[in-house]
């Protein structure tokens, strides 16, 4: 179980509402097998498992991290 807190920002951007916030990217490296699923049409579902065995992260994946890193 984590705590959310809201982020304290910093004196770089002041009066900003994004201030205390972290970008996280997501990006997807096609490989042969994810190139063909979506030339074809696959189900997303399909287009999700390859990119999963392929070693992509989600965004939720992601996010979790950086707050058990906090």
């Amino acid at each position: 179980m984590y705590t959310f807190r809201a982020g304290k920002g910093c004196g770089h951007w002041p009066r900003q509402r994004l201030q205390g916030r972290r970008a996280i990217p997501e990006m997807m490296v096609l490989n042969d097998e994810i190139r063909e699923l979506i030339s074809t049409r696959a189900p997303i579902r399909q287009v999700k498992e390859a990119a999963a065995r392929a070693g992509v992260r989600t965004l939720r994946e992601s996010a979790l991290d950086l707050v058990r890193q906090a």
